[in-house]
């Protein structure tokens, strides 16, 4: 539950901190994943971003949610690991500013998804574990 609270705070972090900045010799754009107030330029990949980062939060708190059912969230955690990734794809493949004249730059919280990934397997990998626990002492009795 940990481990899937902190894939929550991540991607809520996601929407505060800039994940990429266009800097040309006259201004600086910095984009968070909020697609609200975007500029004329602004690609529609931020939608799907935004998306997915919405995504990203309301799976990871309805996996902590299904404590009582441990296959549905193992199978949420991997969805979660399947959302993250294709967060990542998005963010370093395609650009959020179509203009001449910018350079993109990334930030530290462009590398914030990668962290996503890391907890969900590792959330995965407990419920997993705590899965294996609870059978073998159902065959102990």
């Amino acid at each position: 539950s940990v481990f899937l609270l902190l894939v929550a705070i991540i991607a809520a972090l996601l929407f505060v901190f800039p994940a990429e900045m266009y800097v040309s010799a006259t201004e600086t754009l910095k984009y968070t994943l909020l697609p609200f107030g975007v500029k004329e330029g602004t690609s529609p990949i931020i939608y799907g971003l935004f998306a997915a980062n919405i995504g990203l939060i309301a799976l990871s708190f309805m996996a902590i949610f299904q404590y009582k059912n441990r296959r549905k969230q193992l199978k949420t955690s991997r969805l979660l690991m399947l959302l993250s990734a294709m967060q990542v794809s998005l963010l370093f493949v395609f650009n959020l500013y179509n203009a001449e004249g910018y350079a993109k730059s990334y930030t530290w919280a462009s590398y914030l998804p990668l962290g996503t990934i890391i907890f969900a397997l590792l959330a995965g990998v407990f419920i997993k574990k705590d899965e294996e626990l609870v059978r073998s002492a159902d065959r102990i009795r």
